[in-house]
């Protein structure tokens, strides 16, 4: 989306960006050019950023959600909402409450949750199945996804419109929009399911774009996959238009040694172990951060000069727009 969320080390909830359906989470409608607290919830541990809504878990395992319910993203009864179409400030996901939830992600219209013991739970938009119930129905409340029941996931992961989760043994399953190759499977088909994502490594962090896809194993690999326009992949400017199957992100030498990767709606980024951050995509509105004039599409994976030395442990991006920290 065109907004950030930043959780402190003490669980302090900062937000900044576009606020225009709430998502900022502080009772207004308004914009943030600044990072604001978002008021009125417990120490949190995590946060995630939708297209218009956001998603937040306390240290407890208490869930917030607020900004957008169009397509009943936020996981709360609509009738238990002032205004059935969102809300301003953090309502609690009572669904959730005894789960133990410890991560959250938000896709563009869609919300994932997964406990501590290994579940995995979806609502929202529910359209090429990105859900993972085995049908194309939005939920207005949290649903745990039967297919991975037992499979005891670690972390999940959501794109535009894809979802992936990925298990205490680093195994990947994928499922939802598949016409650019973005799930991995070497065809077009939607996944309605969760799908096991064939590749020989370990799997230690995932990313989606709008139309391409991304992983970093354990061992340091970084692989991406999917629609390759404007560099997106990094894979060199003589790469075909669709990457059909994970590949190796093989230049320069140091995306062997990475750790976390982020992707926009056309770029990517990825953090390597010493902290070093490298960009690729497109250029516009500086989100490679390659300098003031330089807004330039990179086809090859690239350093971001401003944040060498930093040793920088997470990146994010928005459609638009890039965080480091």
């Amino acid at each position: 989306g065109a907004h950030t969320l930043l959780v402190t080390a003490s669980g302090r909830l900062l937000a900044c960006g576009l606020g225009e359906q709430g998502q900022l989470g502080a009772g207004t409608l308004e914009s943030e050019g600044v990072f604001q607290e978002v008021a009125g919830i417990e120490s949190i541990a995590h946060a995630a950023a939708g297209h218009w809504h956001s998603l937040a878990v306390s240290k407890k395992g208490t869930v917030y959600a607020w900004g957008s319910n169009k397509h009943l993203q936020l996981g709360v009864p609509t009738a238990g909402l002032k205004n059935p179409k969102g809300a301003a400030t953090p309502q609690v996901v009572a669904a959730l409450n005894d789960a133990g939830v410890k991560q959250v992600a938000c896709g563009s219209l869609h919300s994932m949750a997964v406990t501590r013991s290994g579940e995995v739970y979806t609502w929202g938009y529910g359209k090429y199945g990105r859900l993972g119930h085995g049908d194309e129905e939005d939920q207005m409340l949290p649903t745990r996804v039967e297919a991975l029941r037992h499979e005891k996931i670690n972390a999940v992961f959501a794109g535009h419109d894809v979802s992936a989760a990925v298990s205490m043994a680093g195994k990947a399953w994928v499922w939802g929009y598949g016409f650019f190759f973005q799930l991995g499977q070497d065809d077009k088909k939607d996944r309605l399911v969760p799908t096991p994502l064939d590749v020989s490594y370990t799997i230690r962090h995932m990313a989606f774009g709008a139309q391409h896809a991304a992983l970093v194993g354990h061992t340091g690999v970084c692989m991406t996959w999917g629609n390759s326009e404007y560099g997106v992949l990094g894979q060199g400017d003589s790469v075909k238009s669709i990457m059909r199957l994970p590949e190796f992100v093989r230049e320069p030498p140091q995306m062997q040694n990475a750790k976390m990767v982020a992707c926009g709606a056309q770029h990517t980024l990825v953090v390597t172990s010493v902290g070093d951050v490298f960009a690729c995509g497109h250029g516009q509105h500086g989100k490679l951060a390659q300098g003031e004039d330089n807004e330039f599409d990179l086809f090859t994976p690239k350093q971001v000069k401003g944040l060498m030395g930093k040793g920088v442990s997470h990146v994010a991006c928005g459609l638009n727009h890039s965080a480091a920290f």
